[in-house]
């Protein structure tokens, strides 16, 4: 049975995924459409570059094991309840 607690935490992991593979979007989006200036370049591919270890998190964490253990403990709590 899903709890509120886990709703949220739900809610909360959608926002931050949602959040971080727009970002990247937009930036890779911004460095193909405009020139970025000289002064600025390095910090924008500082940026794209923590944006897309951010992005591969979101993925693993989504399609990884990550999903699959939240499942998994999921499952066993139930188990536990119906003995």
């Amino acid at each position: 049975m899903r709890t509120p607690g886990h709703l949220l935490g739900l809610v909360g992991a959608i926002v931050v995924s949602v959040l971080v593979l727009a970002l990247f979007g937009a930036i890779c989006v911004l460095l193909f459409l405009r020139a970025i200036p000289a002064e600025s370049r390095d910090a924008a591919l500082i940026m794209l570059g923590a944006l897309a270890g951010s992005e591969t998190t979101v993925v693993c964490y989504w399609l990884g094991s990550s999903l699959g253990s939240m499942h998994k403990t999921e499952i066993l709590k139930d188990q536990g309840k119906a003995t």
